[in-house]
């Protein structure tokens, strides 16, 4: 099986999506199907399903690079400790 990273993966499911969309255009056309005919609605849910995911992928693959980025850049600053106060003999 083919290993897909983040981007070519989000990539394939907008590419699929598009397609559904497509496929479900032709059918109108060449069975002359009203645009609320309950078999074109289930190609608009698996649509709408597929472009959920493909968005649910963005922001996940955004959130986790940001996250990494932030704790990577966090990590390498040293941390100042505070010294601790001279306390004056009375």
């Amino acid at each position: 099986m083919t290993r897909f990273t983040d981007m070519q993966l989000i990539q394939l499911l907008w590419e699929r999506r598009q397609l559904l969309a497509q496929v479900r255009d032709e059918l109108v056309t060449t069975h002359g199907w009203s645009v609320f005919d309950i078999r074109l609605s289930v190609f608009t849910k698996i649509e709408n399903a597929v472009g959920s995911t493909a968005l649910g992928f963005e922001s996940m693959t955004e959130f986790l690079s940001l996250h990494r980025r932030h704790r990577n850049g966090s990590m390498r600053a040293p941390i100042e400790q505070s010294k601790p106060e001279q306390t004056r003999a009375l």
